[in-house]
């Protein structure tokens, strides 16, 4: 009998602990709704690296691994909740503490340290989808030697980027930043209380405004703890807020858990173990206790509530229905403080903004390398051999050193299959070299596989670099190539023994 109440409790406990751990964060359909928008919103500015960088015309719509690009991202904002129950642990992180203890219960990983290398925990709950995992994708997208792998692993890369997007998103629920898991889900799946800030938001997407808020890039020069060293961190947390300097964080440098964390409460923690908000911050001592606001009901009928307010006149907190009695007896402090729709409103009108400029930044920051490529090819025999190529770092106020150049490239054999599964793939790498913004470099890449005069119109040059980028370790770009347009004439080639030369017009790109 013992051990079966043991293993009952047991059983509960575990069932409970499910639906306690659905209650973190965003709705999924929130997320995926969200990347979506975020997508769509920056197209353009994609849409160019995409096209310049793997060469995909339709950008976000072409369709790589079987799916559309902005699908790939789409999905990510579902797959980072799966599988369910476990990877919430991780999207917790408080400012006011240290890194290390900055998670969950200072126990799990803080969501600014999963967001950089998951590692072998990621790879147990559903695999690692950080940032490392990004870079690493996309760098064997850009030099993989078949077109399977280097759609899947260009798929692999959105689908990461996705995840982390998700992952600041959650950085935008103040029930995230202030360690307040919050129950709201009893054994069964009923929902305890009417009201809850995520399904809130995922209930009102359509009326949310989703305008970005204002996004100061230099955020990516501050220098982050050694802990999460890739400046991305500086998204989550910039260590500027100490707890005694509120002001600081409503400006656009500044993390957005610092911002969320001293600016709006979670269910669990209306003034209380935190230093802001604090009834100094509000309305607190100056209400009409007398006179509450009438408002529209969720029931569609008018109700009398009283709100604390952020001095600037937000709302921050709602007396609860019963709140009225006690106000009319003059038991003003035990009055309980609840969040409702009202609250939920203006919140999200602040916080969603912020999540999604947030996310737009993390993007921009991923897609930052600019390379300019002049390409002269040399030929001998009317084949290629090798290209002479001009690297320029474009790359605004960062510089690019301690790397690698590889020069992928394919090209269809005489007769081969259109399908491309004939294709010969090939590739040179040499040493990056130190390159500040505006210097160049001139690399030349040995073709192994020669290209023959009759397969040119299919050939195909990928640029990669794989180093450091300004302050980022293990950082890649990106460019595709094209030769441009080839006249064939009858003239010696200058330093050759072939009989003709090639002339290569529309070289830079």
């Amino acid at each position: 009998m013992k051990k079966f109440y043991i293993l009952a409790l047991s059983l509960f406990f575990f069932f409970s602990l499910l639906f306690y751990i659905e209650s973190f964060g965003l709705e999924k359909g929130t997320h995926a709704y969200l990347n979506r928008k975020i997508i769509e919103q920056n197209k353009i500015s994609l849409n160019t690296y995409i096209n310049s960088a793997l060469g995909f015309l339709n950008g976000v719509e072409e369709i790589i691994n079987g799916k559309e690009v902005i699908v790939w991202f789409q999905e990510a904002g579902r797959q980072e909740d799966e599988p369910a129950y476990t990877r919430s642990f991780n999207h917790f992180h408080d400012p006011l503490q240290p890194w290390d203890l900055a998670g969950f219960n200072k126990i799990f990983k803080s969501s600014l340290v999963w967001a950089q290398d998951q590692g072998m925990v990621g790879s147990l709950l559903g695999g690692d989808w950080s940032w490392k995992r990004a870079r690493d994708s996309f760098y064997k997208g850009l030099t993989s030697l078949d077109k399977a792998s280097r759609e899947k692993h260009f798929s692999d890369a959105f689908r990461a980027l996705g995840q982390i997007m998700h992952l600041i998103q959650d950085a935008s629920v103040p029930a995230h930043v202030r360690n307040d898991p919050h129950i709201y889900i009893d054994l069964f799946g009923r929902k305890i209380g009417k009201y809850h800030y995520e399904s809130w938001v995922q209930d009102n997407l359509a009326k949310i405004n989703l305008s970005p808020a204002s996004f100061d890039k230099s955020i990516f020069t501050f220098t982050p703890d050694s802990l999460a060293p890739i400046p991305i961190a500086n998204l989550f947390d910039t260590n500027q807020y100490d707890g005694t300097n509120l002001g600081i964080t409503t400006g656009s440098m500044i993390g957005i858990t610092e911002y969320t964390n001293a600016n709006f409460f979670s269910e669990g923690t209306v003034f209380k173990n935190y230093p802001h908000p604090t009834y100094l911050d509000t309305n607190y001592f100056s209400i009409d206790w007398k006179n509450p606001e009438v408002i529209d009901g969720e029931d569609g009928k008018q109700d009398r509530r009283i709100y604390i307010k952020k001095l600037e006149g937000e709302r921050l907190a709602s007396l609860s229905y019963i709140s009225y009695d006690c106000i009319q007896k003059g038991s003003y402090e035990s009055c309980p403080l609840v969040l409702d729709g009202k609250v939920y409103e203006e919140y999200a009108s602040k916080l969603i903004p912020r999540a999604v400029s947030y996310s737009a930044g993390l993007l921009d920051y991923f897609f930052r390398g600019k390379l300019q490529v002049t390409s002269i090819p040399i030929f001998y025999k009317n084949r290629l051999l090798y290209l002479r190529v001009k690297i320029k770092n474009l790359t605004p106020n960062e510089t690019l050193r301690d790397g690698v150049f590889t020069l992928t490239y394919s090209f269809r054999p005489k007769d081969g299959n259109p399908n491309g599964s004939q294709d010969i793939w090939e590739q040179d790498s040499s040493p990056s070299g130190t390159l500040v913004e505006g210097e160049e470099v001139v690399i030349d890449f040995f073709l192994f596989s020669p290209i023959p005069r009759e397969s040119y119109a299919s050939a195909k040059f990928t640029l990669a670099f794989k180093g450091t980028l300004g302050k980022e370790v293990g950082a890649v770009i990106g460019k595709s190539l094209s030769l441009g347009e080839i006249k064939f004439e009858e003239e010696w080639d200058n330093g050759f023994t072939g009989n003709h030369r090639w002339v290569i017009q529309g070289l830079t790109f």
